[in-house]
């Protein structure tokens, strides 16, 4: 398919007609196609109008590239033109600003052309490869206007290039998901960023293009990128009187319990039945009183650093540790013992082994 600015010859008494179908020359190719009329239904001889040609073989094209138009039958040459999109995507009609965006792909200079090839591409974006292509230039002209366009903040990502409008676009997405987050979670220290890539439009867009934009807040200083999660500068949560009274039971019973706290399935029924209790846990880890052991556990963390130390003391250099090796200072039943022990996996203070666990460090 190619989307090209086609004319009709004058004197040839041929109209050509959305729906016809013709004969395209490029080269010493021929291949038939059907026209898409974009701008009106028929073209007369001596008018001209954007179509966009559905080809029923493959043409290799650039853009810029001259072609010939015949008739089906009988064979005659009615009219010809340029192709301004080699590798478009599939229209009916030209929406707001995209004849113009045709227009400076044929006549524009190597920036306005590769904006323009940039623009047309939308959410989808373009194929670095597929950039000399696009828009008509070689790959040493592409790289220049490419950095030009960098520079500018017209042109964003790596193997997929994306224009100004989504760039803009989606800049503005992000930090409005960000901020609609922070109003809807109030506890929650920021947005997933898997689910903040997950507010542009597209699958192109969220694997090629949120990461850099995400990036490019971060560094203007729009937004605070820490971890996994993004939130807005200077944001923290905000518990309100009655979070804040739980928090603080929490915070309590944690500290209390030390290294055999109760699984999220066994606190208190006035707490697990809360809506709020998983953000409220999230708030205790993110002001770093508790750490996560797994899924089911988690434990106050100046109990969980004396352990390691404790741990780090009594077995440095030793191997062949089983489970209740360590029950010498890690006086706690099995159900805690392992996703303690597998937290200690974690951070390389014990190191699991076919013999079981060691622990680094000297004997």
């Amino acid at each position: 398919m190619l989307t090209t600015r086609l004319r009709c010859l004058v004197g040839t008494g041929w109209t050509v007609s959305h729906g016809q179908r013709v004969r395209v020359h490029l080269g010493t190719a021929e291949v038939l196609a059907r026209v898409a009329a974009l701008e009106r239904e028929e073209i007369p001889p001596g008018g001209e109008a954007w179509v966009q040609l559905r080809l029923e073989a493959p043409l290799v094209a650039r853009s810029g590239d001259r072609f010939v138009v015949r008739s089906y039958s009988p064979v005659t040459t009615i009219a010809g033109g340029r192709v301004a999109e080699p590798l478009p995507r599939k229209r009916s009609a030209l929406g707001g600003g995209e004849s113009a965006l045709l227009d400076r792909l044929l006549r524009g200079g190597p920036e306005d052309r590769l904006r323009a090839a940039l623009d047309l591409a939308g959410w989808s974006g373009a194929d670095a490869p597929e950039l000399p292509i696009r828009a008509g230039l070689s790959p040493s002209a592409v790289g220049h206007a490419l950095s030009a366009l960098r520079e500018s903040g017209d042109a964003a990502g790596g193997s997929v290039i994306f224009g100004s409008a989504p760039v803009e676009e989606g800049r503005r997405r992000l930090a409005e998901a960000v901020s609609a987050f922070h109003g809807a979670e109030p506890l929650r220290p920021g947005l997933p960023l898997e689910r903040l890539r997950q507010s542009l439009p597209g699958e192109r867009a969220r694997d090629h293009l949120a990461q850099p934009l995400i990036d490019a807040l971060g560094e203007s200083g729009e937004l605070e990128v820490e971890g996994d999660v993004a939130r807005r500068p200077g944001f923290t949560p905000r518990p309100d009187e009655e979070q804040a009274r739980v928090r603080d039971r929490l915070v309590s019973l944690y500290r209390e319990a030390g290294l055999s706290p109760p699984g999220l399935r066994d606190l208190p029924d006035e707490l697990a039945a809360r809506e709020d209790l998983s953000a409220l846990l999230d708030l205790l880890l993110e002001e770093g009183h508790v750490v996560r052991l797994d899924e089911e556990f988690l434990a106050w963390r100046e109990t969980v650093d004396q352990a390691a130390r404790d741990v780090e003391r009594v077995f440095g250099g030793r191997g062949g540790l089983g489970p209740a090796d360590f029950r010498e200072v890690l006086p706690v039943s099995r159900k805690h013992l392992i996703p303690l022990l597998n937290h200690l996996d974690t951070r390389g203070v014990t190191v699991r082994t076919g013999e079981g666990r060691e622990v680094p460090g000297d004997s």
